[in-house]
């Protein structure tokens, strides 16, 4: 029953970080998205 008890706590936390990892990911678009607004708004000027 030991190993069943490891296996699952193992599981959920690969799955924790499986999600902090796309939480991560999303939010590093969002900048960038604001970046390349920004960006895009400077060449316009130009």
């Amino acid at each position: 029953m030991a190993s069943v008890q490891v296996s699952c706590d193992q599981m959920l936390n690969s799955l924790g970080s499986f999600f902090c990892r796309k939480l991560k990911y999303i939010q590093n678009l969002r900048e960038n998205l604001v970046a390349l607004e920004i960006a895009m708004e400077d060449l316009k000027a130009v």
